[in-house]
């Protein structure tokens, strides 16, 4: 698996709350909320090859093209956080 390369990639995202279960009037804070979880999947083989996770979908895809472009696939499911 070190050699994988993703030839054809695709971006899911699904949006989340964190420990508030959508109640009203609950603070935003960086630990809890509204989040984005972000992954990309080679469409060859449907393997999950990166994921990010943050508190909007632009910033949860920005973090996989990130990761993507600044390493190889022996850190190959691995999340990032900045």
């Amino acid at each position: 698996m070190a050699e994988f390369r993703v030839k054809r990639g695709q971006l899911d995202a699904l949006w989340a709350y964190v420990q508030n279960k959508g109640e009203k009037n609950y603070p935003e804070t960086e630990e809890s909320g509204q989040f984005w979880r972000s992954k990309m999947l080679d469409m060859d083989s449907r393997l999950r090859v990166a994921r990010g996770i943050a508190k909007n979908e632009t910033l949860a895809s920005k973090r996989i093209i990130k990761f993507k472009m600044s390493h190889s696939m022996r850190n190959y499911g691995d999340e990032i956080n900045d």
